[in-house]
């Protein structure tokens, strides 16, 4: 079936084995209103056939590179487990159409990449991965927020969505976090079983017990027992 609007064929395809995400996809993607926004916008981007989901990547990158005078890798506002970089879309007509559907549709955000798959493609694939959970990354420190990393969650998402990004994506960030934010120093201890004790014992010492006294104190433990759990609390210490 084709509308004669721009002879787009119908129906907008949807290839994926998840049920729950099928049937909301269609419930979308067979909406009249929604169909004739897919032609107006496929028009105002100047598509004239839709895009293989193959080259979707390529034509996203040089479309956003174009609006803002810049050359991107071609996969680098794939999400992150499909091989994309830590980039957020910049906004440009094309990313402002996108999030304006999501909006008109009351859609969360992880319906962007199915959305815009209807418009560039005419089609949805299960071989784009669906962010229903995402990991973040955020590097700024202001008023309003801090460096840190979080997992972002919207509805519909589940306990194996979160896992997902939590295996697959937070490693990821961690280790950018580490060098942007730490400058490359992250120290994380194990936990010490005598650590209370040491840290009495250790301050016992900086106030000038000596060992000998230390152990003449508690009875339990030799003056060597003592120096060598202080020697080891302070090298906890060392930057």
């Amino acid at each position: 079936m084709e509308t004669k609007q721009d002879k787009i064929k119908l129906p907008i395809g949807i290839k994926i084995d998840n049920d729950w995400l099928y049937t909301n996809l269609a419930a979308l993607f067979d909406r009249e209103d929604f169909i004739l926004d897919v032609v107006k916008f496929r028009a105002e981007l100047g598509l004239k056939s839709p895009i293989s989901l193959n080259d979707r990547s390529k034509w996203i990158s040089k479309e956003i590179g174009k609006a803002f005078g810049v050359t991107f890798p071609n996969n680098s506002f794939d999400n992150l487990d499909s091989g994309g970089k830590v980039y957020s879309r910049p906004e440009t007509k094309f990313t402002k159409t996108i999030n304006d559907l999501c909006s008109k549709y009351q859609k969360p955000p992880y319906f962007w990449i199915p959305i815009m798959n209807a418009v560039l493609c005419n089609k949805h694939s299960s071989a784009i991965p669906l962010p229903l959970a995402h990991a973040n990354l955020t590097l700024e420190w202001n008023r309003s927020t801090k460096p840190e990393m979080s997992i972002v969650l919207y509805p519909g998402t589940t306990l194996k969505d979160v896992e997902k990004v939590y295996y697959e994506q937070i490693p990821k960030i961690t280790k950018e976090y580490i060098q942007l934010v730490l400058k490359g120093k992250f120290k994380i201890f194990d936990t010490r079983g005598n650590i209370r004790r040491d840290r009495e014992w250790y301050w016992l010492w900086k106030h000038g017990m000596g060992h000998t006294g230390i152990s003449k104190k508690y009875k339990y433990i030799t003056k060597q027992g003592v120096y060598q759990a202080i020697e080891s609390y302070k090298q906890l210490l060392t930057p």
